[in-house]
């Protein structure tokens, strides 16, 4: 090898080495940071079909009529390693909730005596799914003093911890009853929820960090096996609070 080029190598892979690591510790804290992140939002499902039946198409077009989002959210715990000034790897445990609900209003199709308030008028049911999660992700810091923007890409393998049922009753004198039980349909016990937010974050001193970061996740595995099969998704916000130590 010719000296010259030698030298070169040796004095680039020199720089890119004292790069990097100025780079990783541009400040006084270390790279590992702990965190605890809870969001909430709107939690809803897709519907598909595994029979090309015109009767599936049918079903789907009246729960989609019917149906709607409810509320979902969730929590974690996370460690995150600082790769540079920049990016990231983050590892957590955490918790989520979500489903749909639907509403049946039964008060145009039963005689009543209209100051009857034992006979109900509606119905309101909600499906709801409770997953134990590990989020795997990678993450990007943007910016220099207090603020920052701050984005992750990750997935989440999900474990079903239950799948509950709960209906709410409606009567006509304002007054309504619960009733929540475990679901009758066989779900899958594992899916994959792939996630994406990006936002702000605010850095209060050398250690304490918080963030606000819509996220937007979704679930490619169908939860149950049959003919009209759902796949979860929600979106929401999350706030973050974390010590870099």
């Amino acid at each position: 090898m010719d000296r010259n080029l030698a030298r070169s190598l040796a004095l680039t892979i020199l720089l890119l080495g004292i790069t990097l690591n100025v780079d990783a510790q541009s400040d006084s804290t270390g790279r590992w940071t702990i965190g605890l992140t809870a969001g909430a939002g709107a939690g809803y499902r897709t519907l598909s079909q595994t029979d090309n039946s015109s009767n599936s198409e049918v079903i789907i077009r009246l729960r989609n009529e019917r149906e709607k989002p409810r509320v979902a959210y969730g929590a974690a715990v996370s460690a995150r390693y600082r790769l540079s000034r920049r990016f990231g790897l983050d590892l957590g445990l955490g918790y989520s909730q979500l489903g749909w609900v639907y509403r049946t209003d039964i008060s145009g199709y039963i005689f009543r005596d209209p100051g009857d308030p034992a006979i109900p008028k509606a119905f309101v049911h909600h499906d709801i799914f409770h997953y134990a999660e590990v989020r795997i992700g990678a993450t990007l810091s943007l910016g220099k003093g207090h603020w920052r923007s701050v984005s992750s890409l990750g997935v989440a393998p999900s474990l079903l911890i239950a799948t509950k049922s709960r209906t709410i009753t409606e009567f006509e004198d304002g007054h309504s009853t619960r009733e929540s039980k475990i679901s009758p349909y066989a779900s899958e016990n594992f899916n994959l929820f792939p996630y994406f937010s990006t936002g702000v974050a605010y850095r209060s001193g050398q250690h304490w960090e918080w963030s606000l970061q819509p996220t937007a996740r979704y679930g490619v595995l169908r939860i149950i096996d049959a003919p009209i099969t759902e796949h979860l998704w929600s979106v929401g916000l999350q706030l973050g609070c974390a010590y870099r130590l």
